[in-house]
């Protein structure tokens, strides 16, 4: 097996290089990966120094990455801390592809694993929060919203961070400290440093402890994840939920939370979704919800689910004729015709809005779209797709037409028309 260890300098990560290298024996290679953050200057040199210099003397394949942390964060609008996250993360499961290495090592300890359970707790989380990480192979969850390498190992999960530095001391293990550990502007820093010794106080051993209560919460949590996974085919058809069957289990409420999790959807929007179904069915058909890479769309007894992705932007083709009396202007579905003259050159096509409004070929008085698609039964994914040919400055909402179901009155051929304009969706 083929490992690569993330190593920043720090106490941890320098006691796993050391605790894998002497049983390299176990491991097909070792080599090690750093990352230079560039976020304290001077310093972040001097630790890539360090590990660099203890992987040569070791034998040990060393990569190294410079990053600008700082731009990144500025540009994907993200904290340093998630930016760091992001870049060595992508960077790491870039060297596994490229250099075949098998896993990733990273030197989480026991109490990073509680702190993240308090992290989670803080923020509102489900089951998946309390679990905490596993020591074992891990593999990337589908809601990650950042690339990881394949599987992830955590040789040190079962040490407290006190076991570790005694360990470093015993073996002389060279390390550097990181400043910034010991400010509290973010918050793991302040759980670590001011809510941490409270608990101390109050039990020396708490990190252990939640370590056993994280153990006992990954067995629950299985035996939960066994039971939404034989209910989710019962209400679930395709991407859609199927409200009747779901209404119909008992503990609905976690099973759609289940589900809504595994697609991307914040616990608030989720709640959200649950108030919905609570509803009267007067309220509930017409609904939106967003996630990072799927909507969420309520129907009479449906929460259908589209991955944004696979949301394209309609197309369509402006063929223009001459126009000659008695011309068949009768339209098969999907398509419409109207007077080129009567549109100017500036109109556009964009996507439809509230308060827009026409007066239907054939009609005299004026509906608003939104009336057209309640007639025509349209679903929230179809209204979603819908384009306008509208003015180029339509501050009245005033729309030439829907494309391609109708066309407003003013456009209609009449005999003194000279062309028309035929639009069909590519």
């Amino acid at each position: 097996m083929k490992v690569l260890l993330a190593v920043s300098g720090g106490v941890d990560s320098m006691t796993m290089a050391d605790i894998m290298f002497s049983h390299s024996r176990l491991y097909e290679g070792l080599a090690i990966a750093h990352c230079n953050f560039h976020l304290r200057p001077g310093d972040c040199d001097q630790d890539a120094e360090l590990v660099g210099q203890w992987a040569a003397a070791r034998g040990i394949k060393f990569h190294r990455r410079d990053f600008d942390t700082l731009a990144y964060s500025q540009e994907h609008g993200v904290s340093i801390e998630m930016a760091a996250r992001e870049l060595r993360y992508a960077w790491f499961a870039e060297l596994c592809d490229v250099e075949g290495y098998d896993a990733l090592a990273v030197a989480h300890n026991a109490n990073d694993n509680a702190e993240t359970l308090m992290l989670n707790l803080l923020r509102g989380t489900g089951l998946r929060g309390i679990v905490g990480m596993s020591d074992g192979p891990t593999r990337q969850e589908p809601s990650c919203s950042f690339r990881m390498p394949h599987t992830v190992i955590r040789p040190l999960l079962g040490m407290t961070r006190a076991e570790i530095e005694e360990y470093a001391s015993a073996h002389d293990v060279p390390y550097r400290t990181d400043a910034t550990n010991l400010e509290n502007e973010y918050k793991r820093n302040k759980i670590r440093n001011q809510v941490f010794p409270v608990f101390s106080e109050i039990n020396p051993a708490f990190v252990q402890v939640l370590g056993r209560d994280m153990e006992h919460f990954r067995a629950a949590s299985a035996i939960v994840d066994d039971w939404c996974k034989s209910h989710r085919a019962e209400v679930m058809d395709g991407d859609s939920v199927i409200v009747s069957r779901l209404r119909s289990v008992g503990q609905w409420e976690y099973l759609l939370y289940d589900i809504l999790d595994s697609y991307g959807f914040s616990p608030a929007v989720i709640s959200d979704v649950c108030r919905l179904l609570e509803s009267s069915p007067d309220t509930f058909s017409g609904k939106r919800f967003s996630a990072p890479e799927y909507t969420l769309f309520s129907t009479s007894d449906k929460l259908v689910l589209e991955h944004v992705s696979e949301k394209t932007d309609p197309e369509f083709d402006f063929r223009r004729t001459p126009y000659e009396p008695g011309m068949n202007l009768k339209c098969p579905e999907g398509t419409i015709v109207y007077d080129a003259d009567t549109v100017p050159s500036d109109a556009v096509v964009r996507e439809w809005c509230e308060g827009d409004w026409m007066r239907p070929f054939g009609m005299k008085g004026r509906k608003k779209l939104s009336d057209i698609f309640t007639d025509l039964h349209l679903s929230i994914p179809e209204k979603s797709s819908i384009r306008v040919l509208a003015p180029s400055d339509d501050s009245d909402h005033h729309v030439f037409a829907v494309l391609c179901l109708r066309i407003d009155d003013s456009l209609k051929v009449t005999p003194s028309t000279e062309t028309v304009v035929k639009v069909t969706r590519r």
